[in-house]
């Protein structure tokens, strides 16, 4: 499905540690869901691949360097702060080594979730369930070439 022309798409980062941990940050609290938690994301430019935006959006929010785009983890859609339709599409992202986490201005704290920690508060529902659905499949976390997911959530093929 390609999105609408008007939907504003976001690329989102699953980025995960050499010992499975998953990256979360934690926004502002003068940014749209102030205080919430999610993983490195923000929208694509005009006339950006979807491949360059990760790279920068991580480079941005983590002052992290993307060394490979694994597959498209799953997507979900919903009403910006600005009420325009958006898509955000969440990929598996391998980073160089050793990852220290740089965080810009639009996030306040940054924690690292492994398979059997307990989902911090508040994040989306929509979040939530990728991150399920991404541990229940991958309960190591690890970056894996061409795997996919499949669930609740809309795969779509790299």
């Amino acid at each position: 499905m390609t999105p609408a022309q008007s939907e504003r798409i976001i690329a989102g980062a699953f980025i995960t540690d050499g010992d499975g941990r998953l990256l979360l940050l934690q926004r502002a609290a003068d940014e749209f869901l102030p205080f919430h938690w999610e993983v490195p994301s923000g929208h694509v430019e005009s006339g950006e691949s979807l491949a360059d935006a990760l790279r920068r959006e991580v480079s941005e929010e983590v002052g992290a360097q993307v060394r490979e785009i694994g597959p498209m983890l799953a997507s979900f859609r919903y009403l910006s702060g600005s009420g325009k339709p958006t898509e955000q599409l969440t990929f598996h992202v391998l980073c160089d080594t050793p990852l220290v986490v740089r965080l810009s201005e639009e996030h306040m704290a940054y924690r690292w979730l492994t398979n059997t920690d307990a989902v911090p508060e508040p994040m989306t529902d929509e979040t939530k369930g990728i991150i399920r659905e991404f541990f229940r499949l991958r309960p190591n976390g690890k970056f894996q070439h061409g795997a996919e997911t499949n669930g609740a959530h809309r795969v779509l093929q790299p």
